[in-house]
């Protein structure tokens, strides 16, 4: 199968748009003011936390705040020289940090990055640890939420998945970038 007529493509996982199990984004908004827009969304790996924080961006500008996305891995989990003079040099009263992957600091890295990020509106991280900043919202998943997940990306594949959402959740341990992964790999084996 050709990569663009995989029904698992990155693009088509992008387009679905971030499930609460609970609340809205109503509630999930009236937090972040309570918070005064600094706070943490935590869970492991593939809970939706990246998905959520890109998602908030774009309410962010309706509200007339700026998102500022930063970002950090495994790969890359400090920043280069460069960014600690330029970055902050940049920041304005309206922009809101969006930063994915804080956990990923050193502890002195962090206290600079917070230190730093005054000068904004204010700071969203994503962390796979809790403590970092104020608790703003727990991503988790269910087999369920796989499962509808897998009907909006794949309407038409769904029932014929050679996989049941909840065989794939289990194997994955809840992780449903590497579920969905999975699935990838499987159709794009396919003739």
């Amino acid at each position: 199968m050709r990569a663009r007529d995989n029904p698992f493509t990155v693009q088509r996982i992008h387009s679905i748009p971030y499930v609460f199990p609970e609340g809205d984004w109503g509630l999930f908004l009236q937090r972040l003011e309570k918070l005064d827009y600094r706070g943490a969304i935590v869970g492991p790996k593939g809970r939706g936390k990246s998905t959520l924080l890109r998602e908030l961006g774009a309410r962010l500008r309706e509200r007339n705040l700026q998102p500022r996305f930063v970002r950090r891995d495994e790969d890359e989990p400090s920043f280069p020289k460069a960014f600690w003079k330029q970055f902050p040099a940049t920041l304005q009263p309206g922009d809101v940090i969006l930063f994915d992957g804080a956990e990923q600091l050193t502890c002195w890295a962090w206290r600079r990055f917070v230190r730093m990020s005054r000068a904004a509106r204010g700071l969203v991280i994503t962390s796979h640890r809790r403590g970092m900043l104020p608790l703003l919202y727990v991503c988790d998943t269910t087999p369920e939420l796989l499962k509808e997940v897998i009907a909006r990306i794949a309407p038409d594949e769904a029932p014929r998945l050679p996989l049941s959402a909840e065989e794939l959740y289990s194997r994955h341990k809840g992780d449903l970038r590497e579920a969905l992964r999975e699935l990838y790999d499987r159709y794009a084996r396919k003739e």
